[in-house]
């Protein structure tokens, strides 16, 4: 039972990553295209930013489950 929350967790963090990941490979297939500076591209940066903030969250949770049992 208490490595429910850290799976739980790790299955976020991975999820952040793919979001991010994602967001990066749609921003290079608008480079390939010449689209990257139009409005559509901010969606794709704000999918980063918010990838980073939430694996910021995800850490901070981390770090607040790990850190009684030092």
């Amino acid at each position: 039972l208490p490595l429910t929350p850290l799976r739980v967790i790790t299955i976020l963090g991975v999820g952040t990553v793919q979001v991010a990941l994602v967001c990066v490979w749609r921003l290079v297939a608008m480079v390939r295209r010449g689209t990257v500076f139009s409005h559509a591209a901010f969606r794709y940066v704000d999918g980063i930013i918010g990838a980073i903030v939430a694996a910021a969250l995800v850490w901070f949770a981390a770090t607040a489950i790990n850190a009684p049992g030092q």
